[in-house]
């Protein structure tokens, strides 16, 4: 069985040995700069590139400006690959410290703690250290979140816009802000409908990309259209997993991906997200905002990327951590945590394609 899954999952290239140093350190070098995050570097070095829209040939159309941009304005000095393995630690550093003083407010240290704990040693640590937006990313996302928790509309909007400049899902953080804006008390109605225009920040990403790649391509939509092109199709939420319980399979097409632990992942992302709602109302917008990512992302054909991108949700460790936290279970969920993202670690050096979407 291990000789048929093997060849599957895992790419044509030498194992690293492990009494062997420079070819360890080799192998982990290549595991924090691949994929996607060769795409990156390439906007970093030349921008988008400069291509009539040919959906035969791929480009760096796909992703979205603001990480590689600040690494090529940081890389002025220490090199623009090593700014960005800079930039990602310290965003990462970054989130822990809002995820911890987020959590704290509503919710004492203690489940801050396992919140920042469950966070920094989470399976899929890995992006976060990457040449990756990740870090960026879940970053500015947690500060949004944190700001509009405290119903300070005014960082929460900027925080907001330059999250949907670094991922495309960051659009969706409009979601726990018109909710919580919605809900908020003591607010006039001319204050608060002004607010709630304010949310059009949030499509700012898309907008930006779209010009970008509308000058360097011709087609505003390239951004798009070129993951059609990689096989990303939208289509009904779920239907893609329907499919797979009705044909299962070890990965997705070329080995990228596990539908069974992206389908586990969403399932389980959705349950929390229903018992963050039933638990509090000061949780709404945090569990709204999983829940309507976890469907966006399940809106596609393709079953990669779908464990990161729900990874990159603040909301699953503050509602982890509350779910441990009742049920007397933190030690058990910090022992998984960490030995899965020892195993994913693991993989992810030995060259495994499913951990690499």
């Amino acid at each position: 069985m291990a000789k048929l899954a093997v060849p599957v999952v895992v790419r044509h290239v030498p194992y690293p040995r492990l009494s062997d140093p420079q070819l360890f350190l080799h192998s982990l070098r290549v595991s924090l700069f691949n994929s996607d995050g060769r795409w990156y570097y390439t906007i970093a070095l030349h921008g988008y590139s400069r291509k009539p829209l040919n959906l035969h040939h791929t480009r760096n159309w796909a992703f979205f400006p603001l990480y590689p941009y600040l690494t090529r304005w940081l890389g002025a000095t220490i090199g623009v690959r090593r700014a960005g393995y800079v930039l990602s630690g310290l965003s990462f550093l970054g989130f822990l410290i809002v995820l911890g003083r987020w959590v704290s407010r509503h919710h004492g240290g203690e489940v801050a703690r396992l919140a920042v704990l469950l966070a920094a040693f989470n399976p899929l640590t890995p992006y976060f250290v990457a040449y990756r937006a990740a870090s960026l990313f879940i970053f500015l996302s947690a500060g949004a979140l944190a700001a509009i928790d405290l119903g300070a509309w005014a960082w929460a909007l900027p925080l907001g816009a330059l999250a949907s400049l670094s991922r495309p899902l960051g659009i969706l953080l409009a979601v726990p802000y018109i909710v919580a804006l919605s809900v908020r008390p003591g607010l006039a109605k001319a204050t608060k409908l002004a607010w709630l225009a304010g949310a059009l920040a949030f499509g700012i990403g898309p907008a930006v990309v779209s010009y970008l790649v509308g000058r360097s391509s011709g087609n505003p939509f390239a951004f798009i259209l070129v993951q059609r092109a990689w096989g990303r199709r939208l289509e009904f939420p779920f239907l893609s997993t329907l499919h797979w319980f009705l044909r299962p399979r070890l990965t997705t097409s070329g080995g990228w991906g596990f539908p069974s632990l992206s389908i586990l992942l969403s399932l389980a992302g959705v349950g929390l997200a229903a018992w963050m709602v039933v638990h509090g109302r000061d949780l709404w917008p945090a569990a709204l905002y999983l829940l309507v990512t976890v469907v966006v992302i399940n809106a596609s054909n393709s079953f990669m990327g779908i464990p990161r991108f729900i990874i990159e949700v603040p909301s699953v460790f503050l509602g982890t951590a509350l779910l441990a936290k009742r049920y007397g279970a933190q030690n058990a969920f910090l022992i998984g945590d960490a030995g899965l993202m020892v195993l994913y670690c693991a993989l992810w050096i030995l060259g495994v394609h499913a951990v690499h979407p």
